[in-house]
């Protein structure tokens, strides 16, 4: 069944929506979209975003709608003057409040069916492109996506005075992770690990999974200060959260693509650093 996920606090919007909705799509309530999109089916059902554009951060919640999930947006608003506010951000479509149940049906079928035409349409290059790119279980990028965007990295950097920092991430004890539960939970410390990495990176970083619970972040035009402050960042909002109910630590080596670079030579220093760290929650500098 296709999802539309709603964030709205008014009561009445949330009753209209359920009532006319719910009997045909399965819906998701929710305080802010961007941090709550389903896990399941991300990539074989279609999504619709009705948002209130009252709701506090609602801005920066569709922008970055846009530009991670790639679902449509429908704006909620009070009225038509509020458009102009959100002409820039690349919403889809738009309600005026007070709200029409047949107007509503209408405008959600419609935006799935084009979401649906897309996905149907989609090339069988593009298919298969997004296949040998893309990890299958965070759908972040493989190891040859990433081997060959840092090879780029580094014939960039040779050319100019290009800064490119590079993070390896190391989920700690992982193979005890694998051994102690699930499959299906192992993945899911995988999977949901992946994405706050993502979540986190700065816009123009790369971020991969090269196997297991390991990952790289490629960060270009980024100082190793820079790099430190996000790695930072990321040992704090690790502290806030638990996967599939398990609290997570792990490790990072940071280092500098330098003139000489090759690729194995980047994977050396960085795997030889990360053996010797020899503890968890560790930070190790190359």
């Amino acid at each position: 069944m296709n999802i539309v996920i709603a964030a709205t606090h008014d009561s009445v919007v949330k009753n209209i929506i359920k009532e006319y909705l719910s009997e045909f799509y399965h819906l998701i309530f929710t305080e802010d979209i961007a941090s709550t999109m389903p896990e399941e089916g991300l990539d074989e059902s279609t999504f619709v975003a009705l948002i209130d554009t009252r709701i506090p951060k609602v801005e920066r919640m569709i922008g970055k709608i846009k530009s991670d999930f790639s679902i449509p947006v429908i704006l909620i608003l009070e009225d038509e003057s509020g458009i102009k506010k959100f002409l820039s951000l690349g919403f889809d479509d738009f309600m005026i409040l007070p709200l029409v149940k047949e107007e509503l049906l209408f405008r959600v079928q419609k935006e799935v069916q084009v979401t649906q035409l897309i996905k149907d349409h989609e090339s069988k290059e593009q298919r298969l492109l997004r296949i040998a790119t893309k990890d299958s279980v965070t759908n972040l990028y493989n190891r040859m996506y990433l081997d060959n965007f840092l090879n780029l990295q580094i014939e960039k950097m040779q050319k100019g005075h290009l800064n490119v920092s590079v993070i390896y991430v190391k989920i700690d004890r992982m193979e005890h992770i694998a051994l102690n539960h699930s499959l299906e939970v192992e993945q899911k410390v995988i999977r949901d690990f992946g994405r706050l990495l993502q979540k986190k990176a700065h816009r123009g970083d790369l971020v991969g999974r090269i196997t297991g619970g390991n990952y790289l972040i490629i960060c270009p035009k980024v100082s190793s200060q820079t790099a430190k402050i996000l790695i930072s960042q990321l040992q704090e909002a690790l502290r806030k959260v638990t996967f599939a109910g398990l609290s997570v630590t792990a490790s990072f080596v940071l280092t500098k693509l330098e003139k000489r670079d090759s690729k194995e030579a980047v994977y050396r220093r960085i795997f030889k650093k990360m053996q010797g760290a020899g503890h968890i929650n560790a930070v190790e500098y190359v």
